[in-house]
């Protein structure tokens, strides 16, 4: 925050900030403070840095102490330092004694000879005043120049004859002669280097001023000042084409140009009046940013643009009227019209028009709603960071490292100077192209400052601009500010550990060591192992089950925060608890991985540590993962299995036998139990015959089950129906073996089924006990 809000927003709570382009008088303001002799210090005027032997800043150059402050707390330009209460000023050098801290907010700027357009708006002002975007770019680089013509003659118009009337009526003013205005005929042209003059040659008629006697009349301001507008003017004048826009924007720029001395008013009778004109012929050539400067002058967000609106919107009705028509056209006669395509073709051009005036349209309403002028899209006023934020550091005895913002602030202020010169030493219309040039260099200087357009160029070593220092993963927020270095923090490669809870997840002896050392110290001295903190330490570089047991205690009262970058959702940073596990990575359960979208393939986690009981209890209460189960947007649960778990799942209760049955059936050759019937009476023997590597997952057993089975062997008949010799009797289906008494009633049952099912069935009863 730099000085101007220091000092004028010290004592008010700030509990919004809003962005928006800054005026002149505003960046003027930043940079500008009274100093005690009276003088307004902060314009920067020379591209001096400091001195090459004393190393000392140059006065008013980039690094100069009486703009910016002093190097050091308290001491002046001449090296005295504060003794003197009664002065807070040097009275040698006139420098302020104070805090060497003010020269990381205090701002500077550059009074710029030619304004110059912010390179970040050039599509927002060619949108602003619907000149495509070539023409505005050829005037800001000078490479087109707008040439205006006059052509004085004679001419004679009566009352009568009077075409046009705008604003006045006969009936508002006694003078009759003021109710008619003089036709002057101008012409404008847009000269490229390439294209001949003619290929934008456009000619209208303008109304003259009126006379300079009625001036003075209260009535013609109103008149002027409604005349000052696009939206009046539009609805003015018949013009030959539908759009000329260099003719609107040549009168608003040069309506009040007009030389009144040629005028020369002499009433006749009481029908006309006789208008005599010199006869000749005037040119003028303009060109660079000023141009575009005084078009957007003339907008004011209060009353021009909400005419300028209400035009726009009517055209915007317009255009979405004859696309109505067109479609209606278009789809009744698709298949009779020979000359569809040209219709479709219209079509997609209004409705492209439709789009770029509705993108008009919004930017106009948000200079409305901001209070913003459009003309503060040209820079006049260009402000100068902070020299502690672009230091130039001395490295060994002859070395310096100068940051590249101070060379392109040098270049700037150069240009600037050079132009200064220009203006003062010569002619203008005699070194049209040297000043063209010199206001070309100027721009693409300042272009280079906020974003570099070729970040190469011919040189080896790329120059850094604003944008490139603010931007990406190594500018100033993200790495700097949001992206500062965290005690109690670390970092690792994930990797899946399905053995793992909901709520664990798995950290090295590495990182555990290093990040819960504080907390490992203090259990070690309460737990008596250790009387003294070097002991502790001791015991901690040692290792051994000490130590293990100590982790264990302490991983029990703690938890830590898992974060995967991106974070774009609150589920992006979770709590868990920690666990000792072998290895160097952290180990994660696949069901947590959606929330974070981890995938394995190399990702890093961040660990952090909350230390306080605020944040522990905020992890406990809303961090932790096991209370994360459903997405707070849509309600959707979050813990989703996907991939390896689901094909593991499919896989181990598949009933065929392999992906490749005969090959499956070849394998283990030597095993026993290959084409026996195997019956066992509880999952435990199936697990136990299964670990002793007796069955594979896919081999079919009869299992002994006490609960009921719902089958669609119920609705059919039996396979086969075996009787024994005490009347008990058994009924065999496919998949199921059930036994009855003498009775009828069950007595038992068996069912067919894999190993690989009674392990997933018996995990989901483990799960549930």
């Amino acid at each position: 925050m730099n000085n101007y809000y220091i000092e004028n927003l010290r004592d008010f709570e700030i509990n919004l900030i809003q962005i928006k382009i800054a005026s002149p008088k505003s960046i003027i303001e930043w940079g500008s403070r009274v100093a005690s002799s009276g003088e307004i210090l902060g314009e920067v005027k020379t591209p001096q840095t400091v001195n090459y032997r004393t190393l000392r800043p140059e006065k008013n150059g980039l690094f100069c102490e009486h703009i910016f402050g002093p190097i050091n707390d308290f001491q002046c330009a001449c090296g005295n330092k504060y003794e003197n209460e009664l002065s807070s000023v040097c009275e040698e050098c006139g420098l302020e004694f104070e805090s060497s801290k003010v020269r990381r907010y205090r701002l500077g700027y550059i009074k710029l000879i030619s304004p110059v357009v912010h390179i970040l708006y050039i599509r927002y002002i060619s949108l602003l005043l619907d000149i495509p975007f070539q023409y505005i770019n050829s005037l800001i680089y000078c490479t087109n120049d707008v040439i205006i013509k006059r052509v004085f003659q004679k001419q004679e118009i009566a009352f009568d004859s009077v075409n046009q009337n705008l604003f006045l009526l006969t009936d508002v003013l006694n003078n009759n002669n003021l109710s008619h205005v003089i036709n002057f005929k101008y012409s404008l042209q847009i000269q490229t280097n390439i294209i001949h003059y003619l290929k934008f040659f456009k000619t209208s008629f303008f109304l003259s001023t009126i006379p300079f006697e009625n001036k003075k009349i209260k009535f013609f301001e109103y008149f002027s000042f409604l005349l000052n507008n696009f939206y009046a003017l539009s609805y003015s004048f018949k013009w030959e084409a539908k759009k000329q826009w260099r003719i609107i924007t040549f009168y608003l720029r040069y309506k009040n140009k007009k030389d009144v001395a040629f005028l020369n008013i002499v009433p006749l009778s009481n029908k006309g009046i006789t208008k005599d004109i010199i006869t000749g012929y005037e040119e003028k050539v303009v060109f660079g940013t000023r141009v575009i400067y005084n078009w957007l002058r003339l907008f004011d967000y209060n009353f021009q643009l909400s005419n300028l609106e209400r035009q726009v919107k009517f055209h915007f009705f317009e255009i979405k009227e004859e696309i109505l028509e067109l479609s209606y056209f278009i789809y009744g006669n698709y298949f009779k019209a020979k000359g569809i395509w040209e219709y479709r073709r219209k079509f997609r051009y209004f409705n492209f028009r439709k789009y770029k005036i509705f993108q008009r349209l919004k930017l106009i309403q948000y200079f409305r709603q901001a209070k913003i002028q459009p003309r503060w899209m040209i820079l006049s006023v260009l402000p100068v960071l902070p020299p502690d934020l672009r230091p130039i550091i001395q490295i060994g005895s002859n070395t310096v490292a100068v940051a590249d913002l101070n060379k392109l602030y040098q270049t700037i202020l150069l240009r600037n100077i050079r132009l200064e010169k220009f203006y003062k030493l010569i002619a203008f219309d005699d070194f049209a192209g040297e000043i063209s040039f010199t206001k070309r260099l100027l721009q693409e200087s300042i272009d280079d400052l906020i974003r570099q357009k070729d970040p190469n160029g011919n040189n080896t070593k790329p120059i850094k601009s604003l944008l490139d220092n603010l931007k990406g993963k190594r500018g100033r927020f993200r790495q700097n500010l949001l992206g500062k270095r965290v005690d109690y923090s670390g970092r690792a490669v994930i990797v899946v550990d399905p053995s793992l809870h909901l709520h664990q997840c798995g950290l090295p002896l590495k990182i555990i060591v290093e990040l819960f050392s504080p907390f490992l110290i203090q259990c070690i001295l309460s737990s008596k192992y250790s009387n003294t903190i070097p002991g502790a330490k001791k015991i901690i570089e040692i290792g051994g089950k000490t130590l293990l047991t100590v982790i264990n205690v302490v991983l029990k009262e703690h938890l830590i925060l898992l974060n995967r970058a991106p974070t774009l959702h609150k589920l992006g940073i979770q709590a868990f608890q920690p666990k000792l596990v072998k290895g160097n990575a952290i180990r994660l359960h696949p069901l947590v991985c959606p929330a974070f979208n981890a995938d394995f393939d190399g990702d890093q986690m961040g660990i952090h540590i909350p230390l306080f009981f605020e944040a522990r209890a905020e992890a406990w209460k809303l961090l932790w993962s096991r209370n994360n189960i459903l997405f707070s947007a849509t309600g959707m649960p979050i813990l989703t299995p996907g991939q390896d778990m689901i094909l593991g799942c499919y896989y181990l209760t598949s009933l065929v036998e392999g992906i490749f049955p005969e090959f499956y059936k070849n394998s283990r050759r030597n095993h026993k139990s290959r084409n026996k019937i195997l019956y066992f009476k509880t999952m435990n023997a199936v697990l136990k015959a299964y670990n002793q590597e007796k069955l594979m997952i896919h081999t079919n057993i009869w299992i002994k089950w006490r609960f009921n089975i719902l089958t669609d062997d119920d609705l059919s008949y039996p396979d086969e129906i075996r009787i024994y010799k005490n009347g008990n009797f058994c009924l065999k289906y496919s998949n199921l073996e059930s036994f009855y008494d003498v009775y009828g009633l069950k007595i038992g049952q068996f069912l067919r089924t894999t190993v690989g099912r009674v392990i997933f069935n018996y995990l989901f009863k483990l799960i549930a006990t």
